[in-house]
This record gives structure tokens, sequence and C-alpha cells, in this order.
């Protein structure tokens, strides 16, 4: 979809008591296209919810901080790059309670690999990634948590062939991939964030 068809279908469904769940947003050609997913179940507590496109990284985190302070957490980033600069869509909801949570976007392979190993060595797990590409460069978006989890896997930068190794590794020993970004580098040069989950 195009920016004007994501925002037609967002305020037709709205309208009819969906909400997003899903945002994906992504260069083609030069110009944004979005890709959604939206059903009409409940959002926790109250069931307030917020969705957000177009921002800057600057904008993204002072909405962030807004949204954070009445109450909301992120539960969906999708970075992507428009005229050459870094743009976020993201989705927050209004739990009654919920476990300690944080976010962090605009890092570097290695920044984004130090953040994980920060956060989960403090009890946290990652439960959203999303790889983007702003200048030929590789960026990431992340949420982690303290819920109470099964054992989980997380790997980013892989390319198909690494990816399909570790799916055909970790499946039969029962997990499942419950987060999969795909984003491209240089010319046709696929790479995969994924995390998997253990059912």
């Amino acid at each position: 979809m195009s920016t004007a068809e994501y925002q037609s279908n967002f305020n037709n469904y709205q309208a009819q008591g969906y909400r997003p769940k899903h945002v994906y947003a992504y260069p083609v050609g030069g110009a944004t296209n979005f890709a959604a997913i939206w059903d009409k179940s409940p959002a926790p507590g109250n069931g307030a919810w917020q969705s957000r496109y177009g921002m800057s990284s600057d904008g993204y985190q002072s909405v962030s901080n807004t949204f954070t302070s009445q109450g909301y957490r992120p539960v969906h980033v999708s970075g992507y790059e428009e005229a050459g600069q870094a743009r976020y869509a993201a989705l927050w909801e209004r739990p009654t309670n919920g476990p300690a949570w944080v976010s962090r976007h605009g890092l570097t392979s290695a920044q984004y690999q130090a953040a994980f190993d920060m956060y989960t060595a403090q009890g946290y797990r990652p439960v959203k990634v999303n790889g983007y590409v702003v200048g030929g460069v590789d960026y990431y978006a992340a949420i982690w948590d303290k819920a109470p989890s099964p054992p989980w896997v997380a790997r980013h930068g892989l390319n198909a062939q690494q990816y399909q190794a570790v799916y055909d590794q970790l499946v039969p020993q029962g997990y499942r991939a419950t987060v999969v970004s795909a984003y491209t580098l240089g010319a046709n040069q696929d790479r995969y964030a994924a995390i998997w989950v253990k059912e």
C-alpha cells in the first residue's frame, strides 16, 4: 500500500472496529509502501492503543516518551528509509499491568548486539526486532520485556542460507519463529533478524 492507501485503509478499518496489530513500512523505488494486519481483538487493559508513522528518530522518541508517561508501552516498531532519512511506524498499547520493558531504535548491528547482551543479562528477553537499512547501513529497533517465557533464540544479520540453517536446526527442537524481519543491504543482499520461541 502507498502511504495514502494505508491511511485510507487505517481510517476505514478503525471505523469498523479494527485495530492495527502489525505495521511494516519499506521503500520501493523511492516511495514508501506499507504492509499491515488489523484485527478486532481488544487491546489489553482498557482497550486503549495508539498508532503513528512517518516519525523521525527524535520524533519517535518524543512521541514514545509522551505515551509512556500516559501508561502506554510500545508493542511494535518498524524502521524504514524515506528521502534518505530514518522514519518509524509504531504501535502502543496501555495494559493495566505489565512486565518491565525497554525499547531502543536507531542501533547499528554492533550497538544492537551490545544492547541485546546488556538487557538479556538483566533478565529481559527480546519480543520484537526490526532490521532496516538507511544509507546502505543496517539498523535495528527492538523491544525487550521481562515477561515469563519458554526458551527462546534470537539472531540478526543472517543471510538467507544462514537463516534457513538456524530455522532447520531449531524447528525440530520445538521452536517456532515468532518474529521475522527481512531487509536488504546493497545489491540484493537479503538479511534477516528473527526470534524463535520453544512451544
